[in-house]
Order: structure tokens, then sequence, then C-alpha cells
């Protein structure tokens, strides 16, 4: 009688729903029995529910105009290889799942983000898995590739893939950061959020003892980059409007979080502080610059960590949908806009028009198997904008009472 909280269906009943439904699709004689476990109210049919099947497509793909610079952030839900890496706790693929998997973020790429010129990439295992993405025959334009081995324990990092003809890596680092927080995450930790232990392998206090763990699983990938696209021309207005910095991150996931208990917020908040640092010392060096942090931020606009990074001078860029299409991933049914853009652009550039691809989160995992189309192609749904320069100046008068002289 709307008591403002969601019922989940939970698998463990008498019966599924069969086939799998997605987004707009309607289910009929649905009737079970009420549980209500972590947290969550669940549904477990008692009788076989029908489905009804929707016909309408999902949203349609954006147009790209073919003006400006077209950018991207997609996390790739773990796009493992074919080999066991004794170093990690990866998942190992067989050769039709690897070859699958390449298809399906392939055609996800091409299809839904129009090949864009720039295009972070979250929970890649390597650079040889980057290679084979990019030489996918779906792909028709070429990519290079930023990639830096971090941490992660199953062996998935964040990179950076570009377009050489519209885009130049001027310079490409990955930043790690050192925390005395004991919560079992990160790294190094045990994780055991509710009996945490984090070994020591970082110096806080600068002693040269080990006195901390690091901060990031996925430590952040900052790159500065110079644009050439068809309205960033070789010299515009202004050379340093060609210039930007991007800076890709995967921030600490909510895994661990129970009802009530969000435990993982802490470290999320500091690496948020952590990457507010890095800004101040690029606006340092480079007072005017055009700043732009995108990827997963496993957290939603209103959360601590978000409203940290919106505190150090940039700014949230708005999905242009409807506001019930604002969501790039669905937990335990609620839909939620976890992944972001956020931007500090000067001078003369624009960052506009930011597309949720709804082609991931809107579907059930059976669809995870069909390798020839890109819906299901990871958990989160891509997010695509464009940068562009704003090469007409308006010039507003200026109204004085004094009389001249």
């Amino acid at each position: 009688r709307g008591f403002g909280e969601i019922i989940n269906l939970d698998g463990s009943g008498l019966y599924s729903i069969e086939p799998q439904a997605r987004v707009l699709d309607k289910l009929v004689d649905l009737r079970g029995v009420v549980d209500y476990r972590q947290g969550i109210f669940r549904l477990l049919p008692v009788e076989k529910p029908v489905v009804l099947q929707s016909v309408q497509p999902p949203c349609p793909p954006p147009q790209y105009s073919g003006v400006g610079v077209s950018a991207a952030t997609f996390n790739l839900a773990g796009l493992y290889d074919t080999l066991d890496d004794p170093l990690t706790t990866d998942d190992v693929w067989t050769a039709a799942e690897y070859q699958r998997g390449l298809q399906k973020r392939a055609l996800a790429i091409h299809d839904w983000l129009l090949e864009p010129h720039v295009l972070a990439v979250q929970e890649v295992e390597n650079q040889a898995v980057l290679e084979a993405l990019l030489a996918r025959p779906d792909l028709q334009a070429y990519y290079e590739a930023v990639w830096f081995d971090g941490p992660d324990k199953r062996g998935l990092d964040v990179a950076l893939l570009y377009r050489p003809e519209s885009v130049a890596v001027l310079e490409a680092r990955s930043r790690q950061g050192c925390t005395a927080l004991i919560d079992g995450l990160g790294p190094d930790g045990n994780g055991d959020v509710e009996n945490p232990a984090n070994g020591l392998t970082c110096d806080i206090n600068g002693d040269g003892l080990p006195d901390g763990n690091r901060l990031f699983t996925h430590p952040p990938l900052l790159a500065r980059l110079r644009l050439s696209g068809q309205d960033f021309p070789s010299f515009g207005a202004s050379i340093a409007d060609n210039y930007l910095w991007l800076v890709v991150v995967q921030l600490e996931s909510k895994a661990q979080d129970q009802p009530g208990l969000p435990y993982t917020q802490p470290r999320r908040l500091e690496q948020a502080n952590f990457i507010n640092s890095r800004l101040a010392e690029i606006r340092l060096a480079e007072p005017n610059a055009n700043v732009i942090v995108l990827g997963d931020f496993n957290d939603t606009p209103d959360s601590p960590a978000v409203q940290t990074l919106l505190n150090a001078r940039m700014n949230y860029l708005i999905p242009s949908q409807a506001i019930e299409q604002q969501y790039s991933f669905i937990q335990q049914g609620i839909s939620q806009l976890v992944d972001g853009v956020l931007v500090d652009v000067q001078r003369g550039m624009s960052a506009d028009a930011l597309y949720i691809a709804h082609i991931n989160s809107d579907f059930p995992v059976i669809f995870e198997q069909v390798a020839d189309i890109p819906y299901r192609s990871a958990d989160h749904d891509p997010l695509l904008f464009f940068l562009h320069l704003m090469n007409n100046k308006i010039y507003l008068p200026i109204l004085s009472d004094e009389v001249e002289r």
C-alpha cells in the first residue's frame, strides 16, 4: 500500500521468471510469499507468472554531428582473457567466452558510443586484452591505449583509449595514495569489513617506515591531451583551448556494504579527497587548465564522495535524457547513476549532450550469452558526451550612470 520500499523477486521461490524479463516487459499473475532478508523485501513466487514481452525497442543510439570530439566512459565488467595469472585471483575464460566478451563490447563501442575519440574504460585485465578488443573487426576506427598495471587482487585496471588522428596523449601517469584506514578494503585489506585488517605497505608520515596501506584498488589515471577534432583546429583562438586533463577513476565498490552500514564510504571519501589534491596540483601548474574527471564513482551524485569532488570546482554533467532515464546501474531493484562525468572547462571549451546508453542495465543476464548483440555487454551502462570549442565570443556592454566628461 505504498510503504516506500522496493520488493525484489527472489530466485529461491518455487518458480523463476521465464523467459527472463527486461525493462518494459510485464508480469501477470505474480503471486508469492514476502520475505525480508539482509534489509531487502523479497517475493518468493509460489505460482508461475506469465511474462508479456514488450516489442518496443530500447532507446535509440545517439547521433554524432561530426563536429567536436566525442568522449565516453565504459565499465567493461571484468574483461578477462583465457590465461591464468598466478599473481591474481583473475577469472579464466574459455576461448568462446573471451571472443564473445570482446565482440559484445566492441559492438557496444561501435553501435552505441559511435567509436568515440576518447574512451575511458574500467575493469580490463591487461594490455593484451585491450589490444584484442581494439583489433576486433566490429571497430572501424584505429585506437591506441594507455594502461598501467595496478594492485587489484582480481587483476583489473582502468585504461584510456584514444583515436590518434584527433587526440594526442602528451603525458600520462597512474597515481596511488596512502591511507591509515583499517577497514579491510583496498588492495592491502583482508576483505572482511566486520573484522578488518590492512597490511602496512606505504609511508604516510615520510619517515621511511610503512605505516599505512594503499588507498586505491584502481589508482586514477591522469592524462594530458591535445584535441584536434573538426572544431578543434591546430591553432584556434587560443592554443590552450585544445588542451585537456583527463582523470579516469574507479572508486571503491559498495559490495561490502550492508543495510544501514556503509562500510565502504570512508574509503571512497578519502579517495575523492586524494583526487581533489591531484586537481589542485594540475591547476597550480596550469591555472586555466581544462579538467574532466570521469568513470565509475560507485556512488550517486548526492553521495559524500561525489559531493567532495564537486567541491573542487567541478560541475556534474547532467544527462540530456529525462529524469527517469538518468541511471547507469541497477542495484537490488534501485536504478542509480553511479557512473559520471565531472567537468571544469575554461575559456572557450564546452562539454555537453551527456547520453546514457541503456544497453546493459535494462536487460537480463541471459543476454550475456548472445554474441552478436551489444545488449548486456557489461553490467553498467556506458556514457557518451561531446567537447566543443566556442569560437564565437559574446561581449556584453558595460552600463554606467557616470556622465562622460
